[in-house]
């Protein structure tokens, strides 16, 4: 069972990512925030698999959210949602132990790959 971490500020957008996941017969969202704050506490106390945040999450943003969880417990995995793919972004995840990004309009074809991917501890 792969156990994963939605974390997105717009609803509509996390109910897509949810019903993605849920096609998936060995995944499960183990829980939800829609802001930086409550995905640390979460990866913290949930203790998901899989951490997907969405670049532009609010109160803390995705590149400092993923540092923390990654601080506090190294063994998630992280896919960063964003839309547009920009150097100094991807050089500021990567440098914090992201192994995962997916533009926007690439996630329905891409999602499972890449949380397969990552559930292996390997990059996409």
């Amino acid at each position: 069972m792969i156990r994963i971490l939605l974390a997105h500020s717009d609803d509509a957008s996390r109910q897509h990512l949810r019903r993605l996941i849920e096609r998936q017969c060995d995944w499960r969202v183990c829980a939800e925030a829609d802001c930086g704050e409550k995905a640390i506490q979460l990866a913290i106390d949930e203790r998901p698999d899989v951490v997907i945040l969405d670049i532009a999450l609010t109160g803390v943003n995705a590149i400092e959210t993923a540092r923390q969880v990654k601080q506090a417990r190294n063994e998630n995995e992280i896919l960063v949602l964003t839309p547009i793919e920009a150097d100094d972004v991807m050089r500021d995840l990567l440098r914090v132990g992201v192994k995962a990004s997916l533009l926007n309009d690439q996630i329905d074809q891409h999602l499972t790959a890449a949380v397969d991917a990552l559930s292996r501890h390997r990059p996409y």
